[in-house]
């Protein structure tokens, strides 16, 4: 069932400090949106019936595409594990300076095998609705795996009632009330970053503007290691390897 949901990726494009009063108006100037679905859990009734968690493990982060100057965003299903790419716009709303909602209800129609449960199934998607809610405030600036830095935190809001994702399907692509299969995504746990568009120097880790010895250091010294916030991931995949040797020697020298 994994296949068929992995939540997704809200990470935005960067902000430049204090330049806006508050923080939802900053992720409206931003052009995307990175986010990490730490966990989740998808269910499936109906004509098809089962269920699965979704770990931190299953689930790497994505980012959400996002016009600047809007809240709308424009989701890709496959970062909810969807077997085949499909465009969903959800429509953004500020609920306060430090609040965003966003809300689709999409109709779409197409047919992909899917496999459930060690078998192969046909299954029509129908309509797609949900809602997601975040908080955001300004927080440390993150560099994300793209060299993008951001500096607004979102954490989700509201439990299963201002969370969740609905999906109307059917089994062997034939429309009845007895093909009818609900998925449904709950228990979301997700952890985004957003800002304005400001790229970050690419093997940058100590954040001077420059990438040199310095920079060296951090990742040599924290080499091997895993966990949230390291200086020396800069690759944002937890843990510091030769991919994130690999970025500051690239990078030599360069200057932002």
């Amino acid at each position: 069932m994994r296949s068929m949901f992995i939540a997704p990726c809200v990470v935005l494009a960067l902000l430049a400090p204090v330049s806006f009063a508050d923080p939802v108006e900053a992720l409206r100037d931003a052009e995307d949106i990175h986010v990490d679905l730490k966990q989740a859990f998808v269910t499936a009734t109906g004509a098809v019936s089962t269920s699965q968690a979704i770990s931190d493990e299953d689930a790497p982060p994505a980012c959400v595409e996002k016009a600047a100057g809007s809240l709308d965003i424009v989701l890709d299903l496959t970062a909810l594990g969807a077997p085949v790419p499909v465009q969903v716009s959800f429509v953004g709303e500020k609920v306060s300076p430090t609040r965003v909602r966003w809300t689709t209800d999409t109709m779409i129609d197409i047919c992909v095998p899917v496999e459930i449960d060690g078998s192969t199934i046909d299954i029509r998607f129908r309509r797609v609705q949900g809602m997601l809610t975040f908080d955001a405030a300004f927080d440390d600036a993150f560099t994300d795996a793209c060299g993008v830095s951001r500096d607004v935190r979102l954490d989700d809001f509201g439990g299963d009632s201002q969370n969740f994702i609905d999906v109307e399907a059917y089994a062997f692509c034939i429309v009845s009330g007895f093909t009818r299969v609900d998925i449904k995504l709950r228990d979301i746990d997700a952890l985004g970053y957003a800002g304005a568009a400001t790229t970050a120097c690419p093997g940058d880790a100590n954040g001077d503007g420059i990438v040199d010895f310095a920079d060296l250091s951090v990742v040599l010294t924290q080499f091997g290691q895993m966990g949230p916030d390291l200086e020396g991931d800069l690759d944002g995949n937890g843990m510091v390897d030769f991919a994130d040797l690999s970025l500051v020697l690239t990078n030599w020298g360069l200057t932002c």
